[in-house]
Order: structure tokens, then C-alpha cells, then sequence
């Protein structure tokens, strides 16, 4: 088993690809055999596969070193080399991500995403297909309407009926279909 830092090389236009590896050679295997099935990770390098085709890709071996300095090496690679094909010029040695070149989310990053997803509320089918369950199926369901027998108001699905009372939808939706005890004055129209 060879680690080390490689390189794949179209040679008529010099484009190139830099990646490391504990085993070069099964890599290696690995990238030629995805390119030829049209499955490979890197969409641009895959795309120059297939206008040129194999004869003109040569996979060379730039440096063999010990498994932990791998990254460092592919680092220095991609910063003197700035292969085209890489869709990013930074590493990261996060040895749980198997050297995924992005590095990790941070608790901010992801509070901040969460935070733009907050309060935009559901559509009116989307609630309804919610309550349905239909979303678990992936098929479109027409929500059942809902009366509340106390004053006889009706209600296009059980969504709008829980939010009229405060009740959790779900709660709401138990209870109507019996698999909790119904406490409200609510039914199925």
C-alpha cells in the first residue's frame, strides 16, 4: 500500500486533478473506473473524460509520504499547481470525513441556516398533505375537513382546526383519528 499525493493530467490540454490517498494505487483504480462508468464526484473532470476519452489521461504519482502528512502535501500541491479540476484549494485533515476537501459546518453556520428556514410558514396544501401524512408516501392527498360540533365551524383540514385551538397538529390529528382520546369537540366532516 503506497500513500501519497496524485495527480490526473489531460495531456493536450494540462488540465489537472489533484487528490491524496492512503493507496494510491486502488485510488487510482477507483477514479478510472468512475470516469469510464460516467459517475464520477468531480462533474468538470468527468465532462473532459468524456469529450476526450481515456488515451488522453495520464495518472502520475507526485509525492509518496507517510498517511498523516498526506494533506499537508496535497496542500502544497494545489497551491503551486492550481490544478483546474479541483473545486476547492484548501484541505482539510479531518480524519472522521476521510479528507473531504470542505471543511465541516460550524455550530454558527448551521444556527444560521436554521435561522433563515424559521417562521416561513406552510402553504395551505403543504399543511394539509402535513396532517394527511401524505409527504411520508410522496403522493398528493386531499386533506379531510374538520367541524367543531361545540359552534359548527368548519375547517379545511386539521391544521387550521388545531391552530384555532393552540393544539400541536399532530396531537390534533391523533386524537381525531382515535389513536389518543378525543377531548375535543372536533370531527371529521
Amino acid at each position: 500500500m503506497t500513500s501519497g499525493v496524485y495527480a490526473i493530467v489531460n495531456i493536450l490540454n494540462h488540465r489537472a486533478y489533484i487528490g491524496s490517498s492512503i493507496n494510491v494505487p486502488d485510488r487510482q483504480r477507483q477514479h478510472f473506473t468512475a470516469l469510464k462508468n460516467n459517475r464520477h464526484h468531480n462533474k468538470p473532470l468527468q465532462r473532459s473524460y468524456n469529450k476526450y476519452g481515456k488515451g488522453v489521461f495520464r495518472f502520475d504519482v507526485l509525492a509518496t509520504c507517510e498517511p498523516s502528512e498526506r494533506y499537508v502535501k496535497e496542500q502544497f500541491f494545489i497551491d503551486t499547481c492550481l490544478p483546474e479540476f479541483n473545486s476547492s484549494v484548501k484541505v482539510c485533515a479531518i480524519p472522521s470525513r476521510k479528507g473531504c476537501k470542505v471543511p465541516p459546518r460550524t455550530a454558527e453556520h448551521i444556527e444560521k441556516i436554521a435561522a433563515q428556514k424559521r417562521g416561513i410558514p406552510h402553504t395551505a396544501t403543504g399543511r394539509a398533505n402535513i396532517i394527511a401524512g401524505s409527504w411520508k408516501r410522496g403522493e398528493a392527498r386531499l386533506a379531510k375537513p374538520v367541524v367543531n360540533l361545540q359552534n359548527g365551524v368548519f375547517y379545511d383540514c386539521a391544521i387550521d382546526a388545531a391552530e384555532s385551538i393552540g393544539m400541536n397538529p399532530y396531537t390534533f390529528r391523533n386524537k381525531l383519528n382515535g389513536s389518543k382520546p378525543n377531548t375535543t369537540k372536533f370531527v371529521y366532516a
